[in-house]
């Protein structure tokens, strides 16, 4: 792994559109190991449960950085926020970021995400600049 570059990425979103664009943007750019798509709140919860839960392998097996669309049926993005921090409470080893991705970002909407446990909230589409920042802010050393 070089530096800065994350060992997992879990890209959340329910419009697999939108999931392939993310998803691509951060491949070409090669900033991760291993970039896993999933198209619900739910389904990522449970991904976490699964791969984070053994705190032997949570540097290996769980991501890094969550990259979570705010908009889904089942399981909005505070929602997800809140179940994995109460995850987290009884997982402490767990270090991952999660950033919001909106189409729509105003103050009280970012303040809520951040009061949740997001570390950024970003505009869709991802760019590569916002990935550059993202990599510098939160890469692996």
């Amino acid at each position: 792994m070089k530096p800065n570059k994350f060992n997992k990425i879990l890209v959340v979103d329910d419009d697999r559109a939108s999931n392939f664009l993310t998803s691509s943007t951060l491949e070409e750019m090669d900033v991760a190991d291993e970039v896993i798509q999933l198209h619900s709140g739910r389904a990522a919860l449970e991904f976490l449960k699964g791969s984070c839960e053994d705190k032997s392998k949570v540097k290996q097996d769980c991501p890094d950085l969550i990259l979570l669309d705010n908009r889904m049926p089942g399981m909005n993005g505070a929602e997800f926020l809140a179940a994995f921090r109460d995850f987290r409470k009884d997982h402490p080893a767990i270090h991952t970021s999660v950033v919001i991705l909106s189409t729509a970002l105003h103050e009280p909407f970012v303040m809520q995400m951040n009061q949740l446990g997001a570390v950024a909230c970003l505009e869709k589409p991802l760019t590569e600049a916002d990935v550059t920042e993202l990599v510098q802010q939160l890469g692996q050393p």
